[in-house]
């Protein structure tokens, strides 16, 4: 599996034409930004969050049927990709921040 690694990151080095030892340089500095764009997607989310619950609490008062509907709707879709943002979140930030050369290697591992 090593070797095929290796030989992903040559050819994908001369497809490129840049150096091997550069391409894996790049590669543990995406981590970095894949950490730090996962974080700011979930703040997003966090946000949008406060603000559908803030609208809940502010409208919540003239309460009609069709306003609780449309607002249900959109919270169980709301909620449906904050917990697939978790997902990725959870099991990308803590390699990506912590340990950039396995989160490079398994994306390499991905392409194959």
């Amino acid at each position: 599996m090593e070797e095929k690694a290796i030989e992903l990151i040559e050819n994908l080095a001369n497809q490129l034409g840049v150096a091997v030892p550069y391409l894996w340089e790049v590669l543990v500095k995406q981590a970095h930004v894949d950490a730090i764009s996962s974080i700011f997607s979930l703040g997003i989310f966090l946000v949008l969050l406060v603000a559908f619950i803030f609208l809940l609490v502010k409208f919540g008062l003239n309460k009609t049927e069709s306003f609780e509907v449309i607002f249900f709707c959109g919270m169980v879709i709301f909620g449906i990709l904050f917990m697939f943002q978790m997902v990725k979140v959870i099991f990308t930030l803590p390699t990506a921040l912590f340990n950039p050369e396995y989160w490079a290697l398994t994306q390499l591992m991905n392409m194959m």
